[in-house]
């Protein structure tokens, strides 16, 4: 009897499923080689929504603003860099009427900016990109620098992108 169980002993004990490895081992090369193209492709495609999403969100920028001073003073506008990156040659358009130039923003830094700093886009020499002035002839000429009245949109411009922010609460 026991001579008995020990020849159906494997009969009896639970088949363990075979490995995915040996699976793919019974498989011919040629689903080997199209499994692999399907992992590859699918895989560059998460790699590529993954790398295209995380500091260029928003234009490319991570960009916040603040404005800071009373009714009396001239207002400031503080804006930090949420990026984890410096930003390299900034440009902030305020109201698409006044620009402000930086060279550069450090990460998680906070550059402040008073109102009256922005030129107008009117003043500045043709070599750095007077845009659109056949428009600006239409419509009356801006103060030479900003006043801090009816601030709307500032604009951000680096090398790295582009964000709108809006200035009313």
């Amino acid at each position: 009897m026991a001579n008995w169980v020990e020849q159906h002993r494997k009969a009896f004990q639970k088949q363990s499923r075979p490995s995915v490895v040996d699976r793919l081992r019974e498989w011919g090369p040629f689903w080997r080689v199209k499994l692999a193209a399907v992992v590859l492709y699918v895989s560059l495609g998460a790699f590529s929504l993954w790398w295209g999403s995380g500091e260029l969100r928003g234009g490319g920028l991570q960009a916040f603003v603040v404005v800071e001073g009373g009714a009396r003073d001239v207002p400031t506008l503080a804006v930090r860099n949420g990026s984890r990156k410096d930003w390299q040659q900034v440009r902030m358009e305020l109201d698409g009427a006044y620009v402000y130039f930086a060279d550069s923003v450090g990460a998680r830094e906070v550059i402040r900016v008073r109102v009256d700093r922005f030129r107008s886009v009117n003043a500045i020499p043709r070599a750095q990109g007077l845009y659109a002035w056949e428009l600006a002839a239409l419509s009356p000429m801006p103060a030479a620098t900003a006043t801090g009245q009816g601030m709307r949109r500032l604009v951000v411009q680096t090398s790295a992108g582009r964000v709108s922010l809006s200035l009313e609460e």
